[in-house]
């Protein structure tokens, strides 16, 4: 067994994640569901920001873990030194890593701390990379994909390791039945959309409005966008109302009957609360992921936002909205796709993993 710290001292989990107004809060976001999952275990929690961001410090310091700023570029090797220093102090019992600018090179500098190490993907990468676990989420996620992997490297793949924050915990009895009626439409693109795609999505929506009974703009606290989109939502008309760095996503998911997201892992949190998606692709790595959406039943793929996604989006509304029968069906698969229960699985395997 991995030895854990003294057993008076709760087992730690040090956590380096990417975020920022180019891409987001996700990577930040997903590795929040896995500190609290930690944290339900008994465990504590430290994340390292490479610059300081204080919506997100505020937010992990009001869920009890402990934020440290390194100064340092993100995936440059004085970030790495900074982390590994910091490792040596704190001796935590596992390092999780999430982020697309953290490289082989990166990895192999952090396996000097001989902490065991976590990392998240979203696509395949390279060859003999130093980690004791990668977990990929996502239903696109191959073993074949991976064969190139360390020696001994285990590998979590699949929607039954999809890291929900414990926000979505009480719905595990009581998600909702969809009668199908599209009533309802929630758009949200992220905690950043650099891009504001966002305000041409509510200019999108504007002439189907009249389909649905209300449409609710979610606007993250990293958006740069914010007064353009309270532009378009107001002359979208009545029926569109803004909301500004939510706390409460899973009452708005148990609300709504329909959504427009990224193809990103919000994806499958809609998926779990049996909220039918319209995937829109805003970067490469969404692609695949939004292509899953459709194969797999839970929801359609846009395609890329510059690809007239905005007149498929219109189509898209008019045309469920006369099948109640399929946005039904699709609010069933999602339910069935996504338990819950990932971040668990994650934790368990960490506590009891073998090198």
């Amino acid at each position: 067994m991995i030895p854990m710290n003294d057993a008076k001292i709760p087992p730690l989990l040090a956590v380096r994640a990417e975020a920022g107004a180019a891409i987001g809060t996700g990577h930040v976001m997903r590795m929040l569901a896995l500190a609290q999952a930690w944290q339900d275990a008994g465990g504590q929690v430290v994340f390292f920001f490479g610059k300081a961001n204080e919506p997100l410090q505020l937010r992990l310091e009001a869920e009890h873990c402990r934020t440290e700023v390194l100064g340092e570029q993100t995936g440059s090797p004085a970030d790495a030194a900074a982390v590994v220093f910091r490792l040596a102090l704190l001796k935590p019992d596992w390092l999780a890593v999430d982020g697309y600018a953290f490289d082989r090179r990166y990895f192999e500098k952090l396996a000097a701390a001989s902490v065991p190490i976590l990392a998240m993907a979203d696509y395949p990468v390279g060859r003999n990379l130093p980690v004791t676990v990668l977990l990929n989420q996502n239903a696109q996620a191959r073993a074949e994909d991976y064969i190139g992997m360390a020696p001994g490297a285990r590998l979590l793949l699949g929607l039954n390791y999809v890291l929900l924050r414990r926000e979505f915990q009480p719905w595990q009895s009581r998600r909702p039945v969809r009668s199908g009626r599209t009533r309802h439409l929630l758009v949200t693109l992220g905690g950043s959309d650099p891009d504001n795609v966002t305000s041409r999505v509510v200019q999108a929506l504007a002439p189907v409005a009249d389909a649905v009974e209300g449409i609710t703009v979610v606007v993250g606290a990293n958006n740069p966008w914010r007064s353009e989109i309270a532009a378009a939502v107001a002359a979208a008309g009545a029926k569109v109302a803004l909301q500004d760095s939510v706390a409460n996503m899973t009452l708005l998911l148990s609300e709504c009957d329909l959504a427009v997201c990224a193809g990103g892992s919000t994806c499958w949190e809609m998926a779990y609360m049996g909220v039918p998606v319209l995937a829109i692709v805003l970067a490469e790595n969404q692609a695949p992921l939004a292509a899953e959406v459709e194969r797999l039943g839970c929801g359609l793929n846009l395609g890329w936002w510059r690809q007239q996604a905005g007149e498929k989006l219109a189509q898209a509304i008019r045309q469920l909205g006369g099948e109640a029968g399929r946005v039904a069906a699709m609010a069933r698969r999602g339910r069935e796709l996504v338990d819950g229960r990932g971040a668990a699985r994650v934790v368990e395997c960490l506590r009891g993993a073998r090198v």
